[in-house]
């Protein structure tokens, strides 16, 4: 009798450590399982991560505009990769600025006003459908974003900040030794129209 009670106590107190140890066990195993992934699916979730973390920038240098980082493409390959990384960005001015900031592009203000001017604040059809905000020609020569043209020669791009890139790319990529801007663009044939220059400088920009 006292043997049989012994087996029932030995077995009652196996049976809720069992109770308490398997749940336990299902949760690790469970946690293992759901943490193991193939190398494709850990892959995609890299390039996922990576793809958040950008939009994280975006929206950071976006937001301030006080604290632009400037950077300085070397060539057309460099501004490539980094106008890549902005596809996403609305138009309207204070992107286009950022933007124009970001690609080093030289007398940003002045450049900012052209691309209201060229683009009717950003609205023509040309801003909306060819992507163009200055109403660049697309070029014989020199190296351009331009994807093809349209019937009176403008440049059509694929989205607008390669309208920007291609600014830079008529630009250049050295210092323009001059204080005058706007002399540089009558003497390069940016417009022939006499009342250019006003037009630009009577040219309100938003407070940034």
């Amino acid at each position: 009798m006292f043997f049989v009670k012994f087996l029932e106590k030995k077995f009652t107190a196996s049976l809720v450590f069992y109770l308490f140890l398997l749940p336990l066990s299902l949760m690790v195993i469970t946690n293992k399982l759901l943490t193991i992934e193939p190398n494709k699916n850990k892959d995609n979730r890299i390039k996922h991560n990576k793809a958040k973390l950008l939009d994280k920038i975006d929206k950071k240098v976006i937001n301030e505009t006080k604290d632009i980082r400037i950077i300085n493409p070397k060539n057309k390959e460099e501004l490539s990769e980094l106008l890549k990384q902005y596809e996403n960005l609305e138009l309207n001015e204070k992107n286009v600025l950022i933007l124009i900031k970001i690609c080093n592009i030289q007398f940003p203000e002045i450049v900012l006003k052209q691309a209201k001017l060229e683009s009717g604040n950003f609205k023509s059809r040309m801003a909306k459908i060819n992507n163009n905000l200055f109403g660049m020609k697309k070029p014989y020569s020199r190296e351009t974003f331009a994807t093809k043209k349209t019937k009176w020669g403008y440049s059509v791009y694929t989205n607008w900040v390669y309208s920007i890139g291609d600014y830079k790319l008529w630009q250049g990529f050295k210092t323009i030794e001059t204080k005058n801007y706007f002399s540089y663009l009558k003497k390069r044939g940016y417009y022939t129209d006499p009342k250019y220059r006003k037009k630009l400088k009577s040219i309100k920009l938003k407070d940034r």
